[in-house]
Formats: structure tokens, C-alpha cells, sequence
């Protein structure tokens, strides 16, 4: 489970290391890690600079330490409440499309993945190699 504390990056890790799809469709599968839904996933990767086009099993030691501490990170700002039920919340990438990166003003890009949208930043979020 996401907000359990017990679960550690050394754990999504090996989870990880069997999925040869990209990141962000991985972090929805429930098998993998359960509450973990689009919004999360999407402000996770942008948290820990992800690319959500990153294979999983691709990911060093250091981002997947990284992805782990971004989504507890993400799991305690939405706690008590939805993530989007409170006008107050700010998302930093989720639905964003077209608006200014949050730290380096690059317009935000929509995608799809497996049928859900993926909001990143392209130049934040870039694979290495790219940009």
C-alpha cells in the first residue's frame, strides 16, 4: 500500500524490476502497489523527475529511492482528503496542461497511457539524453 511506511524504495524497487513497460502505467496497477491512482502517480513522477515514458525496470536505485519518497510525499499532502476536493490544493502537474511547469515554466504536455492521461513536464520530467 502507498501510504504504508513499512513499504520501502528497496521493495518498489524489485517490484519494479520485473515490468518492462514504462513507469507510469506500472505505478496504476494495483498488484504492484495498491492506492496509488493517476493524480498520485502523475504528481509522483513530476516530484521525483521522472519521465513517465522511463521503463520501470530501467529505473537506478537513486530514482526509485527518489519515486518512493515523492509518493509518500504525495500520499501525506492529499491525506484526509481528496487531492482535488479542496479548492486550496495546488497540483503541480496533474490537469495542467499548457501551464507553466511549477519549477522550471515549461509548458506543461498531456498524454495518453494505457487509456488514462499522463501530465508531465518535458523538460523536468526529460529521459537522459533528451533535451
Amino acid at each position: 500500500d502507498a501510504a504504508d511506511r513499512s513499504w520501502t524504495a528497496a521493495a518498489l524497487g524489485r517490484a519494479l524490476a520485473t515490468r518492462r513497460g514504462p513507469i507510469k502505467p506500472a505505478l496504476l496497477d494495483q498488484k504492484l502497489v495498491a492506492g496509488l491512482g493517476n493524480i498520485y502517480a502523475a504528481e509522483a513522477l513530476w516530484r521525483a523527475r521522472i519521465s513517465p515514458f522511463h521503463r520501470a525496470d530501467a529505473l537506478s536505485a537513486t530514482q526509485v529511492k527518489s519515486l518512493r519518497a515523492a509518493i509518500a510525499a504525495v500520499i501525506k499532502r492529499a491525506t484526509g482528503s481528496r487531492y482535488t476536493d479542496d479548492d486550496t490544493v495546488n497540483l503541480d502537474v496533474y490537469d495542467r496542461e499548457g501551464l507553466p511547469c511549477r519549477r522550471c515554466r515549461t509548458p506543461i504536455e498531456r498524454v495518453t497511457q494505457a487509456g488514462r492521461s499522463t501530465y508531465f513536464c518535458p523538460k523536468c520530467q526529460a529521459m537522459k539524453g533528451e533535451r
